[in-house]
């Protein structure tokens, strides 16, 4: 038997390897600077920096070393600064980062770096690196070469969201940021970036995209360029539900403006975007310069005259918008030409007139768009679990906050405080059978820090940039409060993933077994374990395991339980399949159903959800005391223990008093 334990075993942490090893560090109660912090971190760690501002040597210029590690900050980013006091960056990821390397809650300021190859004011990813950078604000930064706020060189597909770029500036391309890698930019706001005119090559004022990749749900309002004033493409990224406002292009003599947008090259994109209040010498709303950019369910009201402007080859396709025009409608199906009656809401001036919401008259854009509301779906903002798969059934129009529904709205969705509309949960899990096995665990054996963090975009600079600047945009309409998000935000506590199909009745009490320690919540007792289920479902579409509890922190009386969905999505059963549930507490191995030294579950794969109740539903007991980074694994295996069948998961826990 001991042999099946070390292939078993072996094959789970070839996966997750180090999965117990994570120490927080703290800044600067334990380590006096931020890079002294990093340095001691092993991959897993997490940085915690406490409130304040953090400026000089070690404090700024901060390199990740190449670690798979989390610095955040205590309380949030407009409580601890990195004041680059105008001279370096930030932080730099050097190249080998991976998005298990995130950058969590901090305010950079005043970042600074020059000459002509100089980029990335706030923070520089270099080639090859795909860090996670999320609920961040950077703030007045500069960088001569290109990317004030943010540059994500070659092949260094970053994942920004929840971020605010405020006030930063470039001589280059992107004064927001700029990336020559397919980078996923979520639930993000750009304000007030503004592009140095020192030539012509100066693109996009809020972003500057090489490449493909995605923006969604971003508010990109009142930015500066040459050319393009909001967004420069070069590529072809999607961009879904953004709103684009009161953005300049000053241009330089040359005929390549765009004031919201400029394609140059390429077939991005767009879906459910508002254009309103932009202003160029032409292309108010988009240029195109041997584009052929694809608009669907968009509002394009700026100028009639220059609202959209095609250089050379290719041109706009649009179809089911609402386009400014002198007289008739822009070519496509499902277009009109209506005042699209902006009104003021929660958020800002781009919601839609509807009598349902106490307005006169509904917009001509209400529920005259391309498909339903609950049919449209992109990666998006997901609440506070970050990104995830959005609908935009999910969003609103109106300034009752009122979810968008039957056919879809044309233009940008704003959040809504109302949603979800139940306390059931109505939408998919954020954790489904078809995720991969790739997370770091997020909940560690310290519990001290208070904040945990909920990746809302709400958030304002506590500073605004105190330049003026040197345009003021024309035509602009009421701004939004720079953020996509009420400030009416759902309760990030968790719900539970799952309904329960049967009467919560504890079948057993956690206790304390010999050589477990005291805070463990490993039972004595098997299990009740009932019989699988077998449910094809459209959203099993990968073999493998997920582990499902009700939270990731259970308190006193709060239902704990535990279930693995095994989902196999072909038509072929898989028989004698080994089911292997491991409790890893601290390094301590506990196999279930049994939680002895080696046991599994050997159940014959039916196509479809299979569910097996590991641990039945009970309330969780008083006087357990705090513990973190408990991790249940979870993986099947070929039936003589020699190779992994199908994906594993795995989850990590804790518990309070």
């Amino acid at each position: 038997m001991l042999y099946k334990v070390f292939i078993v075993v072996a094959l789970i942490f070839c996966v997750f390897f180090s999965p117990v090893s994570a120490v927080t560090r703290y800044v600067p109660s334990q380590y006096a600077t931020i890079q002294e912090a990093i340095t001691a971190c092993n991959n897993g760690d997490i940085v915690v920096i406490a409130d304040g501002i953090y400026s000089g040597a070690n404090n700024k210029d901060i390199s990740f070393m190449g670690k798979a590690i989390t610095v955040r900050s205590q309380n949030g980013p407009t409580d601890c600064t990195i004041n680059c006091g105008n001279s370096g960056r930030g932080f730099y990821f050097q190249g080998s980062e991976t998005s298990s390397s995130v950058l969590e809650g901090i305010r950079i300021l005043d970042g600074n770096v020059t000459g002509s190859q100089s980029r990335g004011g706030g923070i520089y990813c270099a080639t090859g690196c795909s860090p996670t950078i999320r609920n961040c604000i950077i703030e007045s930064c500069y960088a001569e070469g290109g990317g004030g706020g943010l540059y994500c060189n070659n092949d260094s597909t970053c994942l920004i969201y929840g971020c605010t770029f405020s006030g930063n500036s470039t001589g280059g391309s992107g004064a927001g940021m700029s990336a020559l890698a397919a980078v996923q930019i979520i639930g993000c706001t750009f304000y007030y970036n503004e592009g140095v005119h020192i030539s012509s090559v100066n693109r996009g004022g809020g972003v500057f995209l090489y490449s493909g990749g995605l923006i969604s749900d971003s508010v990109l309002s009142s930015n500066l360029a040459e050319r393009g004033g909001g967004i420069t493409l070069l590529g072809s990224p999607e961009i879904w539900n953004c709103l684009i406002i009161a953005n300049n292009a000053l241009g330089s003599g040359s005929e390549i403006y765009g004031g919201g947008v400029l394609c140059d090259g390429g077939t991005p994109s767009f879906k459910n975007c508002t254009f309103s209040g932009n202003n160029a010498p032409e292309g108010d709303s988009i240029c195109t310069n041997n584009a052929s950019p694809v608009f669907t369910n968009c509002i394009i009201w700026d100028s009639s005259i220059n609202g959209i402007y095609t250089l050379g080859t290719g041109g706009s396709i649009i179809t089911y918008s609402d386009v400014l025009l002198t007289s008739g409608t822009y070519p496509g199906t499902g277009n009109i030409n209506l005042n699209p009656l902006f009104v003021t809401g929660p958020n800002g001036g781009n919601y839609l007139s509807s009598t349902g919401a106490g307005q006169p008259s509904n917009s001509p854009c209400y529920n005259t768009g391309f498909s339903t509301a609950a049919a449209t779906c992109y990666t998006g903002y997901e609440d506070s679990e970050g990104p995830g798969t959005v609908c935009l059934s999910m969003r609103t129009t109106r300034t009752d906050e009122a979810l968008d529904t039957g056919a879809t709205d044309m233009g940008y969705h704003y959040f809504s405080s109302i949603y979800p509309p139940t306390a059931t949960p109505t939408r998919t899990p954020t954790r489904t059978p078809t995720i991969t096995p790739t997370r770091t665990p997020t909940v560690t054996a310290t519990r001290t820090p208070t904040w945990i963090p909920t990746l809302t975009p709400t958030r304002t600079p506590t500073s605004i940039p105190t330049r003026t600047p040197t345009w003021t945009p024309t035509t602009a309409p009421s701004q939004p409060t720079n953020t996509p998000r009420p400030t009416s935000t759902p309760t990030p506590t968790r719900t539970p993933t799952r309904t329960p199909t049967r009467t919560p009745t504890p079948t057993m009490t956690p206790t304390v077994p010999t050589g477990v320690p005291t805070n463990t919540p490993h039972p004595t007792e098997t299990p009740t374990s009932l019989p699988p289920t077998a449910t094809p479902t459209p959203e099993c579409d990968t073999l493998g395991c997920t582990i499902i509890m009700p939270s990731d922190s259970f308190g006193p009386g709060e239902t704990c339980s535990c279930d693995v969905i095994i989902c196999n999505p072909e038509v072929d059963t898989y028989n004698d399949i080994p089911v292997f549930v491991i409790l890893d507490v601290y390094g301590m191995l506990f196999f279930a159903p049994s939680f002895s030294e080696f046991d599994y579950y050997l159940y014959d794969i039916v196509p479809g959800i299979t569910i097996i109740h590991v641990l039945p539903e009970f309330p969780w007991p008083s006087g357990a005391g705090t513990a973190g980074g408990i991790i249940w694994y979870a993986a099947m295996t070929d039936p003589a223990f020699s190779a992994l069948f199908g994906s594993m998961d795995m989850f990590t826990f804790g518990w309070h008093d």
